[in-house]
């Protein structure tokens, strides 16, 4: 897999799978991932006063769905 970021994780994903990987989570879960945190984010009742901290943001995919459902 290349260089370790942090010696002591049991995951990382680089290269093709981190390019990739919206794309392939999109496949792996026949689709189904993208509605379930459409509605996860539906019903977490967010305002766009407030302020949430995404941690282990990945590739941001799930930030900018915030800042859809706000807009």
């Amino acid at each position: 897999m290349g260089r370790r970021y942090y010696p002591e994780s049991r995951v990382e994903v680089g290269g093709f799978m981190a390019l990739h990987y919206d794309a392939i989570l999109d496949i792996v879960t026949l689709g189904r991932y993208l509605p379930f945190v459409r509605k996860v984010i539906a019903t977490m009742g967010i305002e766009p006063k407030d302020k949430i901290l995404d941690l282990g943001a990945g590739t941001g995919r799930n930030a900018l769905l915030m800042a859809e459902h706000l807009s």
